[in-house]
């Protein structure tokens, strides 16, 4: 009777260890499984994360490319405000030159000649110029800058341009000329005053937007350079 109750008592004994063996091996399983799944997701995330930053990195790459070809087309533009304003103002200061040094009729001819160009150059590209204006200061309509060209510089223009007229039709009927360097040399110099300072902000407004200490040195120069004449 003991033996037989020997023998169940350690087949209930193999069984227990049994059953612990295969909890024990199943939890190993699960442990090996739990890990490889934590790989797993350390490698999806580590992916998912590297091509954010890689798309991140491609857009600001292309948001400074665009920006740097825009910052270039109106660098462009500033240049070809600049070349108009200064081809005008040097074409009047040559033809103003020749009536004060009462030149020969053939140079005044040749350099009325230039002068016209640049006039009609000059009218034909205003409305041009406004709209490069516009896409510099990144206005959409019409914009104060834009009133210093109009109702200051062209204000100036048009008073040397009805003079000069005067001048070179009183030359060519062979009449005197009553040239007067004291009303002609300071709008000449109010012109030249005026255009560079209005190159001088463009350009500042299109390299420097966000640094505002040179945007108000370039502002005041620009209200104190083109003033009511």
């Amino acid at each position: 009777m003991e033996t037989k109750e020997i023998v169940q008592d350690e087949l209930i004994r193999n069984q227990i260890r049994e059953e612990l063996q295969s909890i024990s091996s199943t939890k190993g399983i699960s442990k090996i499984v739990w890990e490889l799944m934590l790989v797993l997701i350390g490698f999806i995330i580590s992916g998912l994360l590297g091509v954010y930053i890689t798309n991140q990195v491609q857009t600001n790459v292309i948001e400074r490319q665009q920006s740097e070809e825009k910052r270039t087309i109106r660098r462009q533009g500033v240049t070809e405000i600049s070349n108009l304003i200064f081809e005008r103002k040097t074409r009047i200061e040559l033809l103003a030159s020749a009536f004060k040094r009462n030149a020969p009729i053939e140079e005044i001819m040749v350099r009325k000649a230039h002068y016209d160009a640049a006039f009609v150059s000059w009218n034909m590209e205003l409305n041009s110029i406004q709209l490069k204006i516009r896409e510099i200061t990144n206005n959409e309509t019409y914009s104060d800058i834009e009133s210093f060209i109009r109702n200051k510089l062209v204000k100036r223009f048009g008073d040397l341009d009805m003079l000069l007229t005067l001048y070179y039709d009183r030359r060519m009927n062979g009449k005197n000329i009553n040239y007067d360097s004291g009303e002609i040399r300071p709008m000449i110099e109010y012109c030249s005053k005026c255009g560079r300072a209005i190159t001088n902000y463009l350009w500042t407004k299109t390299n420097y937007d966000q640094n505002q200490k040179l945007m108000i040195e370039a502002r005041n120069l620009l209200e104190e350079s083109c003033h009511e004449f």
